[in-house]
């Protein structure tokens, strides 16, 4: 009798999704405008993801420019980035939000390494849980 396992494998595509959304998420020095998808702001008395109040595109290697589609909402942009304590310098100017991104230290460095280290460890316990059920199923 042949065992299917293809909810091991959904299971498996599942955490490595969450660990390369978790690592591009992470700031490494360089601008990336996936740094800010956690972070949403209060727009008309609710609570929406950046990227759907405004353009995000990057003006060179260390900076991205954040063009809100509503000019009023720069200062609250500005809070909610401020807020999201991700270590990034932001600069109002008449046509948005600069966020330049700081040259990373030897303390960042390390700091970052052991994040990527927690994230990966939490991958591993999940994928060995799940193995764990899928043996139990197959000696029952």
């Amino acid at each position: 009798m042949q065992y299917n396992f293809s909810n091991f494998k959904i299971e498996l595509k599942k955490v490595q999704d969450f660990l390369g959304k978790e690592y591009n998420q992470l700031n490494i020095g360089r601008a990336s405008p996936m740094v800010l998808d956690g972070v949403s702001i209060e727009s008309y008395g609710s609570h929406v993801p950046l990227k759907n109040v405004a353009n995000i595109s990057i003006e060179d290697p260390k900076t991205l420019r954040i063009t809100p589609w509503d000019k009023s909402q720069i200062k609250d942009i500005e809070k909610a980035i401020n807020s999201a304590n991700l270590g990034l310098s932001v600069a109002t100017d008449d046509l948005g939000i600069r966020v330049i991104f700081p040259q990373l230290t030897t303390e960042t460095r390390q700091t970052l390494v052991k994040v990527l280290k927690e994230k990966l460890e939490e991958s591993r316990i999940t994928v060995r849980r799940e193995r764990e059920v899928i043996w139990k199923d197959v000696e029952a």
